[in-house]
């Protein structure tokens, strides 16, 4: 984690902490140790306790942080997503953010406050310049965008790599000025770090999760019910399609590590050319009689195929890529994606 961002944080709570809902207190000191003493008060009932700065607000950092800093009660963010102050619960531990946003706990004391309107992904700004920690002082690119994140999936396949800009230009297939540009974006948000010439990524797990939360999914051109075993089908569909595609959901995740029986799977198209979806689906038949299962056919960005595995004769979709098109499934699908990686990626 970013020691100066980390102060930033920090600085700002102490400088101006949130208005807290329903009429509480808030009270911010420092402490050594880049730490902070924080006070919430609300009539007779009473909350203390210390604090630290996690300046990537990400599940796998505060598990990182709580690992490392066992005494710490708290921890202090810019901006609170779902995933995070759910993951802090199940870890004991209070998280709020610059909004008021969060969850306290103490004895004698319940303190929380979300945003009704909130997505699961902190914001990434399209414009630059402007006070620390504002939108305006976020990069100008985003590099969770559909062709910006080839670069995050090939950093993500070596996650433990020293990477040049050449190498990432080469394995992503782009140009190098853009992988440079979408280097620094990840630099600035302190997802890696750069040292002369080379890039590290700094945790592989937050990083993946900022992808999950914040990338743009293609939006499902075709949905095909599973008439047969899922398998079987997919594979008559990437033959009936003649056209590259790679395989994720549900039966990727049981290709890649058999957990829970496939109800469903995504088909990649990988160009940009329109379906003919009445082709297809005069080809595909008539269900003939209610179906559990479907296949999501899309049309994506040819990077999703990058870095791959072939599995009992089918193209699928790298690790990373199926949990983050996994990750906003519910059930099975979330299931097989966490499966997928604490068993594949161990990140």
């Amino acid at each position: 984690m970013s020691e100066q961002r980390q102060n930033r944080i920090i600085d700002r709570f102490l400088v101006g902490p949130p208005n807290l809902e329903g009429g509480v207190d808030l009270e911010v000191a420092p402490l050594e140790g880049q730490r902070a003493l924080v006070q919430l008060r609300h009539g007779e009932h009473h909350f203390s306790g210390r604090a630290a700065a996690l300046d990537l607000p990400y599940p796998s950092t505060l598990n990182r942080m709580m690992s490392a800093n066992p005494d710490i009660e708290m921890a202090l963010v810019e901006r609170a997503s779902q995933s995070l102050v759910r993951v802090a619960e199940e870890l004991g531990v209070s998280c709020l953010d610059l909004r008021g946003m969060g969850r306290v706990v103490g004895p004698g004391f319940v303190y929380f406050a979300s945003d009704p309107g909130q997505t699961a992904r902190p914001p990434v700004g399209e414009i630059t310049g402007g006070e620390p920690g504002s939108r305006k002082d976020r990069p100008r690119v985003s590099p969770f965008a559909p062709k910006a994140s080839r670069v995050v999936r090939a950093v993500l396949d070596r996650p433990r790599e020293r990477w040049r800009v050449s190498a990432v230009a080469d394995r992503a297939s782009m140009n190098p000025g853009n992988v440079h540009r979408i280097l620094g974006a990840l630099v600035e948000l302190g997802f890696m770090e750069r040292d002369a010439d080379r890039y590290v990524v700094i945790e592989p797990g937050s990083l993946l999760e900022a992808w999950c939360e914040q990338a743009r999914i293609s939006r499902s051109d075709l949905w095909l019910p599973v008439l047969g075993p899922v398998i079987q089908d997919v594979d008559r569909l990437i033959s009936a399609l003649d056209r590259p595609a790679v395989v994720s959901g549900e039966l990727a995740a049981e290709l890649y590590e058999p957990h829970l029986a496939a109800e469903g799977a995504i088909v990649h198209v990988l160009d940009s050319g329109p379906l003919d979806n009445e082709l297809i689906r005069s080809r595909w038949g008539i269900p003939s009689g209610p179906r559990a299962g479907r296949i999501s056919v899309r049309l994506s960005d040819p990077g999703v195929g990058d870095f791959g595995r072939e599995r009992a004769g089918l193209p699928l979709v790298a690790a990373p890529q199926l949990y983050c098109d996994l990750y906003r499934e519910r059930g099975r699908g979330r299931e097989a994606g966490e499966r997928v990686r604490a068993a594949v990626l161990g990140y």
